[in-house]
């Protein structure tokens, strides 16, 4: 490894250590635990399987069968949810932001740019919370339309032949 990479990883490290300390994940041991595998598994540039993770980090055993328990992927989603949260409220200016994308468990690493930080644009104007959303237009499904004119036009089948026999 160059130095560069060193000043990297220890970056990693120190946000890791941050993001620990975090409101949002100070008292979840099991986030804890599967932050710091995930981060220490990405620095070996290692992605980890469902079942390594199942072993590793939540103590199954190696009859585990992700298709029957679930354990690991509710602990990959509740820890995406915390860190959107750390990121959305004390972590939105931090420089660093770990990742997890969904359907995988390999954290990744990425600058936070003020891109993907939402903010109001002065151009775009405020949503207004007076205006109610417009309302759906409603419409007969089309079955019922064409009963509806089929019902009609036999209904005006019946008035003609029926004026027809009464020399109306």
């Amino acid at each position: 490894m160059n130095a560069q990479s060193d000043v990297e990883l220890e970056a990693i490290r120190r946000h890791t250590e941050k993001l620990l300390a975090s409101e949002q994940l100070c008292k979840s041991e099991t986030s804890r635990k599967l932050l710091t595998y995930l981060v220490e598994r990405s620095l070996h540039n290692d992605a980890p399987k469902e079942s390594e993770i199942a072993f590793d980090v939540f103590g199954k055993g190696a009859s585990f069968s992700g298709a029957e328990n679930s354990v690991v992927r509710v602990g990959a989603r509740t820890l995406r949810q915390k860190l959107a949260e750390y990121y959305a409220g004390p972590g939105q200016n931090d420089a660093l932001r770990l990742v997890i994308p969904k359907g995988g468990y390999r954290l990744t690493v990425a600058p936070q740019s003020p891109a993907s930080v939402p903010a109001l644009d002065s151009r775009t104007p405020a949503p207004s919370i007076a205006e109610p959303p417009p309302r759906p237009q409603r419409h007969f499904p089309r079955s019922i339309a064409w009963f509806l004119l089929a019902s009609l036009a036999a209904s005006l089948t019946v008035n003609m032949r029926c004026c027809r026999w009464c020399e109306w």
